[in-house]
């Protein structure tokens, strides 16, 4: 199992540093929460919700192979640049005077989350195929520019 998540001493420095946002946003919104929505917990229940989501996706990211992350890393980064672009269209979604949102049955996110991940994996890719030749300044310095 260790070999999923990490060492039991990361896994307990993530779960305090969680259980620590966790207190802060409780302690940061209640009296809000109560005002708006009667509930002193509601964003506490939000943060809970996004917080089951990410664990479902690390578990999931943890569970795929290395070289099938390899061989897509490109198509992520491209499929999440374009998501960046259809924000310009209809599908985008306006928030706060700024038009960086998609929603999507309802949900509301920011693809450019996305195009941060794929930009990393599909550097990460290229780096590793490419060890030889980042011995030239040009090609270490330019290509992934």
């Amino acid at each position: 199992m260790w070999r999923l998540v990490g060492t039991p001493q990361l896994v307990g420095a993530a779960a305090v540093l969680v259980g620590l946002g966790l207190v802060n946003v409780y302690s940061a919104s209640a009296l809000r929460a109560e005002l708006a929505f009667g509930s002193s917990t509601t964003y506490l229940i939000r943060q809970l919700v996004g917080l089951a989501i990410g664990l479902v996706a690390a578990t999931v990211a943890a569970l795929v192979p290395l070289a099938m992350l390899r061989r897509s890393s490109f198509l992520l980064w491209a499929g999440a640049t374009l998501l960046v672009a259809a924000t310009f269209t209809p599908l985008g979604v306006q928030h706060h005077g700024a038009q960086r949102w998609l929603a999507v049955g309802g949900i509301a996110f920011q693809p450019l989350e996305l195009v941060k991940v794929g930009l990393i994996l599909a550097l990460a890719s290229w780096l590793s195929a490419n060890q030889k030749a980042l011995h030239n300044a040009r090609v270490s310095l330019g290509v992934p520019l």
